[in-house]
C-alpha cells in the first residue's frame, strides 16, 4: 500500500476521534483542530515508522495538548456537548442532562492530567485498556488501578457538597 493511501486510511478512520480527544482537553474547537492536524503531520512525516497508528496518534496528540497547555499556561472548561450529543424527547430531560454533563466534564478537568486521558481515552472514546496501556507506556495492571484511583477521585469531586457547575 502507498504511503498516500496508508495515511488516508488512518486518516478517515482516526481524524474525529483525535480531534473529539483534543476538543475535550482545550479551549477551542479551533485549537482542537489546529492540534489533530499537527497530530496527522507528524503521522505522515513518521508514518514508515510507526506499527501502531492508534496508539502513535493518541500519544502524539497528549503531548501536544500538554505543550499547548505549557505554553499558554491557562486552562479553560469547556462544553462536551458536541462529544456527548444524543437525541432528548423532553426538553427538561435535556436541560438536567446536559447540566450533568457540565458537572461532570467540570469534575474531569479538576483531576489529574493521567486521570483525566485515561476518563475520556477509555469511557468516551470507548479505547480498550490494553490500548491505553500502549499509548499511555504502562503495563496494562497498572493501568487498571490508575482507571481504578481516576473513578474513584471522580466520584469524590462529583460527592462534594459545595461542588456544582
Amino acid at each position: 500500500m502507498s504511503k498516500k493511501k496508508k495515511f488516508s486510511k488512518i486518516f478517515d478512520k482516526f481524524f474525529e476521534k483525535i480531534y473529539r480527544f483534543c476538543y475535550l482537553k482545550t479551549d477551542s474547537q479551533e485549537t482542537a483542530k489546529d492540534l489533530a492536524q499537527e497530530v496527522f503531520l507528524k503521522y505522515w512525516e513518521k508514518i514508515e515508522e510507526v506499527e501502531n497508528p492508534q496508539s502513535f496518534l493518541y500519544k502524539v496528540a497528549r503531548d501536544l495538548v500538554y505543550d499547548f497547555y505549557r505554553k499558554s499556561k491557562s486552562r479553560q472548561i469547556l462544553p462536551l456537548e458536541e462529544a456527548l450529543i444524543s437525541d432528548c424527547q423532553n426538553l427538561e430531560e435535556k436541560i438536567i442532562r446536559d447540566l450533568e454533563f457540565e458537572r461532570i466534564k467540570k469534575a474531569i478537568l479538576l483531576l489529574k492530567p493521567e486521570y483525566q486521558d485515561v476518563l475520556i481515552m477509555h469511557y468516551v472514546e470507548g479505547i480498550s485498556l490494553k490500548e491505553i496501556a500502549k499509548i499511555l507506556g504502562k503495563k496494562e495492571g497498572t493501568l487498571r488501578v490508575l482507571l481504578f484511583r481516576a473513578l474513584k477521585a471522580l466520584k469524590e469531586k462529583l460527592s462534594q457538597k459545595n461542588f456544582s457547575v
